[in-house]
């Protein structure tokens, strides 16, 4: 079970078309919009839910009764197991870090989510910590089972190159999004006292909907370093954007949570330097394998300066490569 999103529609291409599994049965939850690959293996439950009730049910039902592993990738749906509860010990879930610490509030976990998450069988995620968490969270057992996941964390490194880093004349990448876990105002002030090796800051701010704390940072960032500060505030295509990333010297993610893992993989494999929060599961999943990231707060007392990331390159290429994703899904 997959929701329409630009990261998993590719997924459902390549199981189907690259690996040629024919025992996998996808049910797309389209969120409105249209699926034009509906066929006997790809399925879709059309919204709103409620208007197409009778026709969304009985498809449910169908291919939940004949599954006999069910891989869920989004949580949004998982009243609908309820029906089911002789199916829950063959569910695997897979992490997406919006359901896993959106859910982290005792307050917002429903006791019937609580129960159904408790029986699942094994957690799908590229990090171990989040799998760990989700037991503790849930009161579960599930196995920890590593996958890249998505095609969109699969990575290239034939363009990884080393920056030679001078003492100043930087080009930092702050954050990746207008959310305001970026803690994006807390890291301009702290920056402020490194102004002199930056040449320019690029702030990520087109995906999201807070306009009022858009336009704070967007104040913040040109009051304290003027021109240099260059907010992004329209979607580029994928191609642009990925150019733009070569440009960067360092990145700078201060997520309080693991996010923006897909642009932090496309940013090792070109090479680049990136200073996380060294309290994140995604942090310590990448020391833990052997990664070269670092944390936040070496840059905040002591500056910018030349860190040494040649390992990166082998280490995506052996749990971040094409042939990884492969064998995690056929191994599932």
């Amino acid at each position: 079970m997959i929701a329409e999103k630009k990261f998993t529609l590719p997924l459902v291409d390549f199981i189907l078309n690259e690996l040629k599994l024919d025992n996998h049965r996808f049910l797309i939850f389209d969120n409105g919009i249209k699926i034009s690959n509906e066929s006997e293996k790809v399925s879709v439950i059309q919204t709103p839910f409620r208007n197409n009730l009778t026709r969304n049910f009985l498809l449910y039902r169908k291919l939940i009764n004949n599954s006999d592993k069910i891989i869920l990738h989004s949580l949004h749906f998982l009243n609908l197991l309820l029906f089911f509860p002789f199916k829950w010990k063959i569910i695997s879930w897979v992490i997406h870090g919006a359901d896993l610490y959106g859910r982290l509030n005792k307050s917002k976990q429903s006791i019937f989510e609580k129960l159904v998450i408790s029986y699942f069988d094994r957690h799908i995620t590229h990090i171990e910590g989040d799998a760990r968490l989700a037991n503790e969270v849930f009161g579960s057992n599930a196995k920890f089972h590593y996958s890249p996941m998505y095609l969109s964390n699969v990575v290239e490194t034939a363009n990884f190159r080393i920056s030679n880093l001078k003492d100043s004349d930087y080009t930092l990448l702050l954050g990746n999004s207008l959310s305001k876990n970026n803690n994006h105002i807390a890291v301009l002030k702290k920056l402020k006292a490194h102004d002199n090796q930056l040449s320019k800051i690029i702030c990520p701010l087109s995906y999201g909907n807070d306009l009022a704390y858009r336009d704070e940072v967007i104040g913040l960032g040109l009051k304290l370093f003027g021109e240099k500060f260059q907010p992004l505030t329209e979607f580029m295509p994928r191609t642009e954007y990925e150019k733009l990333l070569e440009t960067v010297d360092i990145a700078l993610f201060d997520h309080w949570r693991q996010e923006a893992m897909g642009v932090t993989l496309s940013l090792l494999a070109l090479g680049k330097t990136v200073y996380m929060r060294s309290a994140t599961e995604s942090f310590k999943s990448l020391i833990n394998r052997g990664f070269k990231v670092f944390d936040n707060q070496i840059l905040f007392e002591e500056g910018i300066r030349q860190q040494d990331v040649i390992l990166n390159k082998k280490l995506l290429e052996k749990y971040y490569g094409i042939q990884t994703l492969k064998q995690s899904i056929k191994s599932l």
